[in-house]
Formats: structure tokens, C-alpha cells, sequence
């Protein structure tokens, strides 16, 4: 049997097809309004389209039914509808959670990322500072060995022109007997002739291995009257030339001599 209901929702009219008598549920096929309707018998002499009554809170209008909208979750349909409904629901907080933990994750490597910069920015700098400071250090260094050199060759030079001096003017060279090292003062004790008959146990120093033989004194005592120039170079490690200048003539010698314990020490000669 043939039924028209109205939606009350919308007011749309559509057709059931149920068994008179029944109470069902219809549902609007315009908005998906679901209603409770009552079908009534009809005669089977009568005409094949019947009127639908209401349970109480329902109304019927010009033989069609129109029924207060119902939410009630009993109707499958209904429910596909909420499954659906809470399916998507699902779906989007899944999708959420899936997309907050790749941004999550994304930030967290970002952070880490940046920290790793940071850390290596920092100790790069540093690797830089560190690189200034040796070269610095290094620099400070060579700098005062090389002051060091210079006052260690101004020292000698100056204790090679003091000793000529002394030797010019025929000096007492005694007093440099402590600045030879061991070596030299063996070379210079044992170079003199002593007489075969001689009972000295002293040994005596021959400066002359040192010295040139312009500006020496003569026989009766006295020196040439063109005066001595005397210039002194250091050319390696701790050796010295030392060049006498005289009337157009020259003379050389080759000293090695050194700083030490506060006094200047001649070990070689040449």
C-alpha cells in the first residue's frame, strides 16, 4: 500500500510503501527527516492510496501526514549516519595527530639543527680565537728570541771591542783569562814554546792567536802611529768576524763567543 507523508521539516511530500496498520519510521528523502509514522488499514475496495495517522503529537492535513522531527538513534539509517559522522571525526583527528607529529618532529630537528649550528659556529670561533692566540703566542715568542739574539750579539760586540782595546794598549789580559771556555783555553795555553829546561807548572796565554799583529807593539815598547779600526759582524750561530783596518791594510779574525752566567765566553777561534 501506497502512502503520501509530508515532511514537517521541509514539506516535502513522498510516498511508503508499507502494510496498513504498521507504525514506522519515514524518512524524508529531500533533508533525511526522519519521522514516526502510524499507517492506517485501508478498505482493499477503496482507492490504493491511503492517509497515514500520527501517534499523539502528530497531525494529519488534507490526508497527508506531517510528524514532529525526531534525533532518535534507533533507525540503521541514523546510525550509518553517526558512524559516518564519527568515522570522519576520527579520520580528521588522526590526520591531526599525524600531521602535528610531522610538524612536531619537523621543529624538533629544526632545533637540533640549529643547536648543531650554534655548537659548531661556537667552536669554530674558537678553533679561531684559539688559531689567533697560538699565532700571536708564536709571534711574542719570536719576537723575544730575536730581541734576545740581538742582545746577546750587542753583548758580544761590545766585549770584543773592550778587549781589543785592552790589547791595543797593551793592556793587562790577564783579566780575561775567566771568559775563555775550556777548550780555548787549552788551545791558546798549550800553543806557547816554553823552554825545555823550564820548571813552571803556569801556564801563560797567547793572545797573539787572538789578536792581529797591526797596532802591536814594537820592540822598544811602542805601537805604530797609524791608528787600528776595528769593525765587528756577526754572520752565523755564535761566531764573529772581526776585520782591523791600518794604513790601507787589513786584518782578520774569527771569534766564536756567547753570553753566559753573565759574562762573555770565546770558545773557538779560527
Amino acid at each position: 500500500m501506497d502512502y503520501k507523508i509530508t515532511c514537517r521539516n521541509c514539506g516535502q511530500v513522498y510516498r511508503l510503501t508499507a502494510e496498513g496498520g504498521q507504525t514506522v519510521w519515514a524518512k524524508c528523502p529531500n533533508c533525511g527527516q526522519k519521522m514516526r509514522v502510524s499507517l492506517p488499514i485501508v478498505n482493499s475496495n477503496s482507492p490504493q492510496t491511503g492517509k497515514a495517522s500520527v501517534n499523539p503529537g502528530q497531525a494529519v492535513n488534507n490526508g497527508y501526514t506531517s510528524g514532529t522531527p525526531t534525533n532518535d538513534g534507533g533507525n540503521p539509517d541514523n546510525n550509518k549516519k553517526g558512524k559516518s559522522h564519527t568515522t570522519n571525526i576520527l579520520l580528521a583527528l588522526i590526520l591531526g595527530i599525524l600531521v602535528g607529529g610531522i610538524g612536531w618532529y619537523a621543529w624538533q630537528q629544526k632545533q637540533k639543527n640549529d643547536e648543531q649550528e650554534r655548537i659548531e659556529l661556537k667552536q669554530a670561533r674558537q678553533a679561531h680565537m684559539d688559531s689567533l692566540m697560538a699565532l700571536r703566542n708564536q709571534q711574542n715568542a719570536e719576537e723575544a728570541a730575536a730581541q734576545k739574539a740581538e742582545q746577546d750579539r750587542q753583548e758580544v760586540t761590545d766585549f770584543l771591542n773592550n778587549f781589543y782595546d785592552v790589547w791595543f794598549a797593551d793592556g793587562d789580559m790577564s783579566q780575561f783569562d775567566n771568559n775563555l771556555s775550556e777548550q780555548c783555553y787549552e788551545r791558546l795555553s798549550t800553543s806557547l814554546d816554553e823552554p825545555e829546561d823550564s820548571t813552571s807548572t803556569d801556564n801563560e796565554i797567547d793572545w797573539d792567536l787572538l789578536c792581529p799583529q797591526m797596532g802591536k807593539a814594537s820592540h822598544n815598547g811602542h805601537h805604530s802611529a797609524s791608528p787600528v779600526s776595528i769593525s765587528i759582524n756577526h754572520y752565523e750561530d755564535n761566531w764573529y768576524r772581526i776585520r782591523f783596518s791600518s794604513d790601507g791594510r787589513s786584518e782578520f779574525r774569527q771569534i766564536e763567543a756567547f753570553p753566559q752566567n753573565g759574562k762573555v765566553i770565546i770558545n773557538d777561534y779560527r
